[in-house]
C-alpha cells in the first residue's frame, strides 16, 4: 500500500518548520550575547528543574524506543528490559560520583571533559 502526501500535509510540514526555523531566530537575534558552551547546553542556567528532568525523560524516550524495546523482548524475551532497569543504578553512580566533578570544574561536554581530566590533543581526537 502506497502512501503519499497530500497538498494540506506539505502545508502544515512547512509551516512547522517555517515557524519553528524564524522562532529560533528570532530568539538568536535577540540575545546577542557570547556563545558559549555553558550559555548553550545549560541554556544560560535559567530552567528549573522539573523542565530538565523533562527534557531528559524526552530525549530518551521515544517512538523508536518503544519500538524496538517491544522488539527485543519479542526476540529475546523479557531479559531485554534489564537494560532499563540497570539504568537507575549506572544514573545513580553517575549523580553521586562523576556530576560532581563536571559541577566542580565547569566541565559541560565530552570533550572539556577529556580536554580537562587528560590531554587537550585527546579532545581535538575525539572533535574529529
Amino acid at each position: 500500500m502506497a502512501f503519499s502526501l497530500g497538498v494540506v500535509d506539505w502545508w502544515v510540514c512547512t509551516l512547522v518548520l517555517s515557524s519553528t526555523l524564524f522562532f529560533g531566530l528570532f530568539l538568536a537575534i535577540r540575545r546577542k550575547a557570547s556563545a558559549t558552551s555553558s550559555r548553550f547546553f545549560l541554556a544560560d542556567r535559567r530552567l528549573s528543574w522539573p523542565l530538565v528532568g523533562a527534557s531528559l525523560f524526552a530525549t530518551n524516550i521515544g517512538a523508536e524506543h518503544l519500538v524496538g524495546l517491544s522488539g527485543d523482548s519479542y526476540r529475546y524475551g523479557l531479559s531485554a528490559g534489564t537494560v532499563e532497569l540497570t539504568t537507575c543504578w549506572t544514573l545513580g553512580f553517575a549523580a553521586f560520583f562523576l556530576f560532581p566533578f563536571y559541577i566542580r570544574n565547569r566541565v559541560f561536554t565530552t570533550p572539556e571533559f577529556l580536554e580537562t581530566r587528560f590531554h587537550p590533543m585527546l579532545a581535538c581526537f575525539f572533535r574529529v
